[in-house]
């Protein structure tokens, strides 16, 4: 009997985590940039405080002048008084021509998604299941209709940029050398 006859087990396969757990002693994880973090908070302040503002307005009412809703926060006799008003949100569900619209957009919506996913689905099964060689053709016939935007702009942008486009044209209009 040869050691070739005989079989050594496998070795034990190391799960992914069992590479995170045997770190070195000196590894310190890398913590984000000071500046990485304000940037961070000031963008979720960014796109926050525009929409606190229209909520404020959508609990207001409205009134000729500037500006053209009630304040929210009253001052009366040194007490602030908060006065929200329900009233838009009221109308928003009453009124007739919000709620056709409401139910036409649902409606419509639906109806969308329908058509997409019975025309979708049969085309993502056929590509998935077609030759190689063809599989590649038929992604590229799906792809190809998203890329006429990019299309249109790269065209408007050579039409402003090219030698006697918009922007050269204001140069030299101003005295300027063009580009």
């Amino acid at each position: 009997m040869s050691s070739f006859d005989t079989e050594a087990p496998p070795p034990p396969r190391r799960r992914p985590l069992d590479a995170v757990r045997a770190r070195p002693e000196s590894y310190r994880p890398v913590r984000p940039r000071a500046g990485h973090c304000r940037a961070r908070h000031l963008a979720h302040r960014v796109f926050l405080v525009p929409l606190l503002v229209v909520f404020g307005i959508s609990l207001s009412v409205k009134q000729f002048g500037r500006p053209p809703y009630t304040p929210l926060l009253t001052t009366d006799e040194g007490t602030v008084q908060l006065t929200l008003h329900l009233s838009n949100y009221l109308r928003l569900f009453t009124d007739n021509l919000y709620v056709a619209a409401y139910l036409s957009s649902i409606k419509i919506a639906f109806i969308s998604t329908v058509i997409t996913l019975l025309i979708g689905y049969p085309m993502a099964y056929a590509i998935a299941r077609a030759p190689d060689r063809w599989r590649n053709i038929l992604l590229m016939l799906v792809i190809l209709p998203f890329w006429t935007s990019f299309l249109l702009r790269v065209y408007a942008l050579t039409g402003f940029m090219r030698g006697n486009g918009v922007i050269n044209n204001f140069w030299a209009c101003s005295a300027s050398r063009p580009w």
